[in-house]
């Protein structure tokens, strides 16, 4: 009876190494365990170096394949970045080009200023540096040269001085250089503005129109003029002077009075009587000069109606 009470009390006092009921293992795994359970499965080493070889290879060529790509995206950045530079350089060359090209045409007209007639086409002469002579000859050549329909008008007007410093040259300027005989006192009794132009009529006839600013002075001091007109202007209107003295005669012919349209006039005749220099102020702000009475007469119709076609 002793016997097995000790004995039980021996089993009792062992450690039971068994695992309780509900009881579960440890999960923690490790990579030699897992080595270890791959070789029981019948997979090599070598099946296990060369799988780990393909991740590495795969993780290297995504790493590869993202660098390109984050490339790519610069690349991409940088052409359009360059893109949009072009796009807004083209847009301000095309933008200065444009008000360069306003500004050319704003000096053009300017230069031009406004004419006192309205005529079918208007002309540049360039005389920076001519004398006298040289101006007149020029002004006669582009009157001989010119073809334009019967009753059209030609507006000259003349400049000096190149590039930005290329100006309109004005009355009282343009008849000092041709050196007409006037007195200062006509001369100061002109404004600025004046035209210079052709008139399509009988071959072509030249004229020039002159702004009055003084019709008292203006007047007065023509008359003192007449006897060297002719002389002074008939370069630009004539290839060759005509002769207005009377047969037999050492005197110059005289300027006679003659109504057109109700307006009193002053012309110079020949012999033959045709009309060799006419002149008249058809309204207290304009003095008209030319060699025919049907340009004159058209340059009243022009003033007084404006008309814009002939």
């Amino acid at each position: 009876m002793e016997e097995k009470e000790e004995q039980t009390n021996k089993e009792s006092s062992q450690p039971n190494s068994e695992p309780k009921k509900g009881e579960q293992k440890s999960s923690i795994r490790t990579y030699a365990a897992d080595v270890a359970s791959l070789l029981k499965g019948g997979v090599t080493m070598t099946d296990i170096a060369l799988s780990e070889q393909k991740k590495r290879t795969s993780s290297d060529k995504e790493k590869a394949y993202l660098l390109e790509e984050q490339k790519k995206n610069r690349r991409n950045k940088v052409v359009f970045v360059i893109g949009v530079i072009f796009i807004l350089l083209g847009i301000v060359i095309l933008v200065w080009s444009t008000l360069r090209s306003k500004e050319d045409t704003t000096e053009e007209i300017s230069l031009r200023t406004s004419s006192i007639i309205f005529t079918n086409n208007q002309l540049e002469l360039d005389i920076d540096k001519l004398d006298r002579t040289a101006i007149l000859k020029k002004i006669n050549q582009q009157r001989e040269g010119t073809n334009m329909p019967l009753g059209g008008v030609l507006g000259l007007y003349l400049t000096e001085g190149t590039g930005d410093t290329k100006k309109l040259v004005g009355a009282s300027s343009f008849l000092k250089k041709i050196n007409i005989r006037a007195s200062d006192t006509f001369l100061r009794a002109l404004e600025e503005n004046y035209l210079l132009g052709i008139h399509s009529f009988d071959g072509t006839q030249g004229f020039l129109i002159l702004k009055i600013k003084s019709f008292d002075n203006a007047l007065a001091k023509i008359i003192d003029w007449e006897n060297f007109m002719l002389d002074d202007l008939w370069p630009m209107f004539y290839n060759s002077k005509p002769s207005a003295n009377p047969e037999n005669s050492s005197i110059q012919g005289q300027f006679k009075d003659v109504v057109l349209k109700n307006k009193d006039t002053r012309a110079l005749v020949n012999d033959a009587g045709e009309t060799i220099l006419i002149y008249s102020f058809p309204d207290r702000t304009h003095l008209v000069i030319t060699t025919n009475k049907s340009t004159l007469l058209e340059i009243f119709d022009r003033l007084t109606t404006g008309r814009f076609q002939n």
